[in-house]
């Protein structure tokens, strides 16, 4: 804190989750179990754009739905609530269970039917009536797949059917990107924090995490690059990369995992964010290019960093000398 308390105010902070956290991820692990366990991971978000836009603005009350929540609807543009919009809406308790739908019309619980026009103040005032009293059915972990060590399966196993159903597992083209529905997913992922390990970051801000320059295969990329790039597309959202300082061979030679460049890389300089190792935080996405090396340098192990800035002297003198 005495290092970074600003930049760690700025991107987080270090009070209390008031709202809790959602999990957006490729593999539901056991650190998710522990966050869901610990009373953190229970924000719940829901599939209708608009009305996950309402919420993050406060101007829907999950607990107390209101009228005001439909003028919300009109403002942010939403027109006609099709068939597969009315089904989610009454999914999530946003229409009572006794409005139906028909044929781009809603019916009331009275039976009086009205276009499902929300831009038509008649039909709002129509649909005011068909409102549940609160939202239901949301979700706090959307996960492609999970694995973890035994206790983990069996706190899964141990769950209520209700904890079980704030779990949505769904497929990777859901988790990994924005395409499907990029206004929805931006609002139920604001303020995201993507947080993945690579193995070597180069002094650019470039990161490997599966390969080596020799052309082995160490692991597969699987949803790292696609988290990295949502971090740059969600507003608010950042990419954190945490990366050992050093390792150790088997013959104990300790070398340096931040380096001045690498033949092979999984996150490209363009993506760069912020890049944590034991020794201190990197915050690289609005950094230039003496920057990003200073700040690197100064998260790498202490012994190794006399030559990093040496060698990143060396290039910059000689990027500069004249031809």
């Amino acid at each position: 804190l005495d290092r970074h308390g600003s930049l760690i105010e700025g991107i987080g902070g270090t009070g209390r989750f008031e709202q809790g956290l959602y999990g957006a991820t490729e593999m539901f692990v056991d650190g998710f179990w522990q966050l869901m366990r610990a009373g953190l991971l229970r924000r719940r978000v829901y599939d209708f754009w608009a009305l996950q836009i309402l919420i993050n603005e406060n101007r829907c009350d999950p607990e107390a739905l209101t009228p005001a929540v439909l003028d919300g609807f009109e403002q942010l543009g939403v027109r006609v609530i099709r068939g597969k919009d009315f089904d989610v809406l009454q999914h999530h308790g946003f229409f009572s269970d006794a409005t139906r739908y028909d044929d781009g019309h809603l019916i009331a619980p009275d039976g009086e039917r009205v276009t499902a026009n929300v831009a038509n103040p008649a039909s709002r005032a129509v649909m005011a009536r068909c409102l549940g009293r609160r939202l239901r059915n949301g979700i706090v972990l959307h996960g492609g797949f999970f694995l973890g060590p035994g206790d983990f399966y069996e706190g899964l196993r141990q769950m209520s059917q209700a904890e079980r159903d704030t779990i949505c597992m769904t497929g990777v083209e859901k988790t990994n990107q924005l395409d499907l529905n990029p206004r929805l997913y931006r609002a139920q992922r604001r303020d995201a924090r993507f947080i993945n390990t690579g193995m070597m970051a180069t002094l650019s801000g470039a990161v490997c995490s599966d390969g080596l320059d020799n052309g082995q295969v160490v692991s597969g990329v699987g949803g790292q690059y696609n988290f990295v790039a949502q971090a740059h597309q969600i507003p608010g959202g950042r990419s954190i990369l945490m990366v050992r300082a050093t390792r150790e061979d088997s013959g104990g030679e300790v070398t340096s995992n931040i380096v001045f460049n690498y033949g092979h890389l999984t996150i490209p300089r363009h993506l760069r964010d912020i890049v944590i190792t034991e020794y201190g935080i990197a915050d690289l996405r609005f950094a230039s290019v003496q920057q990003r090396a200073e700040r690197l340098i100064a998260i790498a192990a202490p012994q190794f960093r006399d030559k990093l800035a040496n060698d990143w002297d060396n290039m910059c003198r000689a990027a500069s000398a004249p031809s």
